[in-house]
């Protein structure tokens, strides 16, 4: 009985040392509410033509266009491979299971998808038209952006 006693003291002690950590808020940090837009390429590991025409197309976009916003942090790219475990949460996130172009818009820690996929595989082949067509709709978020 002695040595359940003193496991549970144990126990109860391990509790609430771990407890009297440092304070936590309930505020997300600061890179979750900042208002930005980040520019979401997703792929599998198997790339045609138009998937890596995507993603050149993209990045040549965004560091034409916007090197500033990028380097301010207000416009984000991110390369992410759905066939890779780790990224299955945020494939899942925005239901990417193949090639998937995606605007996730943040504003005061709210987000808004936009699916440029569609968009994205008609104009591919079309270096003018896709760059033009993704300056308009990162400008319309910009736009709207309280930054």
């Amino acid at each position: 009985m002695k040595t359940i006693r003193q496991c549970l003291l144990l126990v109860l002690a391990f509790f609430l040392a771990s407890c009297s950590g440092n304070a936590q808020t309930n505020e997300p940090p600061p890179e979750v509410t900042a208002s930005r837009i980040e520019v979401l390429d997703f792929h599998t590991d198997h790339r045609c033509k138009t998937c890596l025409a995507i993603e050149n197309l993209t990045k040549t976009v965004l560091a034409d266009s916007y090197a500033k916003e990028v380097e301010e942090g207000k416009v984000t790219f991110q390369l992410i491979n759905v066939d890779e475990e780790e990224n299955l949460a945020v494939a899942q996130k925005f239901g990417a299971f193949g090639t998937s172009l995606m605007l996730n818009v943040i504003q005061n820690g709210q987000e808004k998808q936009v699916d440029l996929t569609d968009f994205a595989f008609m104009n591919a082949d079309d270096e003018e038209a896709f760059t033009r067509g993704l300056q308009e709709r990162i400008n319309a978020e910009l736009k709207n952006l309280q930054l």
